[in-house]
């Protein structure tokens, strides 16, 4: 055998070889990338699935959450309308009675002082407050 030929055989079968192995890592890696491509959209359908779950428990949480204010804030309207009804009705009892004192209290004074001074002309009384002026008042009781 002579070099050429053993020359020959060898590079017949590293170059065969060679070429079967780059043809089968060229059909390796379009196969890898295909899969890695494969993988890359199932991941990013995952992903955005996860995003739209959580947007969705987000969504839902805020909307339970602005029901429950809701409620809560209806309530408290309602409460402080009701309150402020009492309110308006006491400071109506208030008013009705403090022009009760004011004026009852006032007449009976004033009768007090003539029956007093039918009997002694020359008593003096002392002088009084007049009523606090809580609701506007214009009764002065002050003029004996």
């Amino acid at each position: 055998m002579t070099v050429e030929l053993v020359v020959a055989i060898i590079v017949a079968i590293l170059g065969s070889g060679g070429i079967s192995a780059l043809i089968s890592t060229l059909i390796t890696a379009k196969k890898t990338n295909a899969e890695s491509d494969k993988i890359d959209t199932e991941s990013e359908c995952l992903l955005n699935e996860e995003k739209r779950a959580d947007i969705d428990f987000i969504s839902s949480r805020l909307h339970e959450i602005s029901k429950a204010q809701n409620e809560d804030s209806t309530k408290l309207r309602q409460r402080n309308d009701e309150l402020s009804r009492q309110i308006d009705e006491l400071n109506n009892k208030l008013q009705a009675l403090m022009e009760w004192i004011i004026y009852d209290n006032h007449r009976y004074v004033s009768w007090l002082e003539a029956r007093l001074k039918e009997h002694d002309p020359e008593i003096v009384f002392p002088d009084c407050p007049p009523p606090p002026k809580i609701f506007n008042t214009t009764e002065d009781s002050s003029a004996k």
